[in-house]
């Protein structure tokens, strides 16, 4: 294998890796959001002193609520510390721009060629290694959609 084949090949293997990786990061984003808001308002509501005389009330209705406010609470902020939706999407985030930069080094690489090829391609395999095994595992359900993804350094993503 030619130097520039193994180069379009580590090219491939980063753009699929970048753009998984960044599609996890929406992902978490999106369900961080989701558990986060109403797990912030509903205990808000359960913290706030007024909120406990509804258990004082001869109203049935309104001491339901408050129970069923206070459980949805406490279940959507465990979910959160549970999860930590944050932190998976942080860690996808920093993952993608990792494989990002590389990409691009990959790409100066290659238009502008350097006379020490072989020890570029040596460091660039050992980032690689190292980004690798730092980053978080991509869900099968997001891999699967770039799995069988072509990339080229010419020609962009073809299917």
């Amino acid at each position: 294998m030619s130097p520039q084949e193994l180069l379009a090949k580590l090219y491939a293997r980063t753009c699929r890796m970048q753009d998984a990786c960044f599609e996890a990061a929406g992902r978490y984003q999106r369900l961080y959001q989701i558990t986060g808001y109403p797990g912030a308002i509903l205990s808000s509501f359960t913290a706030v002193p007024v909120f406990a005389t509804f258990f004082d009330s001869s109203i049935e209705w309104l001491k339901i609520l408050a129970i069923v406010t206070a459980l949805l609470g406490g279940a959507g902020s465990a979910t959160i510390i549970f999860f930590d939706f944050k932190q998976r999407f942080q860690s996808y985030q920093k993952s993608g721009a990792a494989y990002a930069s590389l990409k691009r080094e990959i790409e100066l690489l290659l238009t502008f060629p350097t006379s020490d090829l072989e020890a570029e391609l040596k460091e660039m395999t050992q980032r690689w290694d190292t980004m690798t095994a730092e980053s978080p595992v991509i869900p099968d359900s997001i891999w699967n959609k770039y799995a069988n993804k072509t990339y080229s350094i010419t020609n962009g993503i073809t299917e």
